[in-house]
């Protein structure tokens, strides 16, 4: 939503404007060529913003055994459940891979590192559960 009164050209206008109303002004025919690439500007610096947090959220969630094990977790969610989901699993599919993707990117060692104790984790569980017999 636009505030009252005329904008100034400055960056700090633009950054307090929504991506609508950054839309919108683009795509006024009115508004200068000068002030549509500061807008455009802008909006790439945003972006890059969002992106460096996002990455930073990553490597941080990635730095401790606690982020790891939940971000295997989400993982292991985000596989197939069954063939009869179809759209379900392939949404499902597609943030998991996502979420790999950025794993691999940012924390190649930490997602080493994660895999190892998940399967330091299933391997302490199998023992534990070796001794029992479920038709006893």
């Amino acid at each position: 939503m636009r505030a009252s009164g005329s904008l100034s050209s400055s960056p700090s206008a633009v950054v307090a404007l929504t991506f609508e109303d950054l839309e919108q002004e683009l795509k006024d025919p009115r508004t200068p060529e000068g002030r549509k690439q500061e807008i455009r500007e802008a909006k790439a610096a945003r972006v890059q913003l969002i992106n460096e947090q996002g990455i930073g959220d990553i490597q941080w969630l990635m730095s401790s055994e606690t982020g790891r094990r939940n971000a295997n977790t989400w993982l292991r969610w985000t596989m197939p459940m069954s063939e009869c989901n179809g759209l379900a699993d392939e949404g499902r599919s597609r943030v998991g891979r996502k979420l790999l993707a950025l794993l691999l990117e940012h924390c190649p060692k930490e997602y080493q590192v994660m895999r190892q104790e998940a399967d330091d984790f299933r391997d302490r569980c199998n023992r534990i559960g070796a001794g029992f017999r479920e038709d006893s």
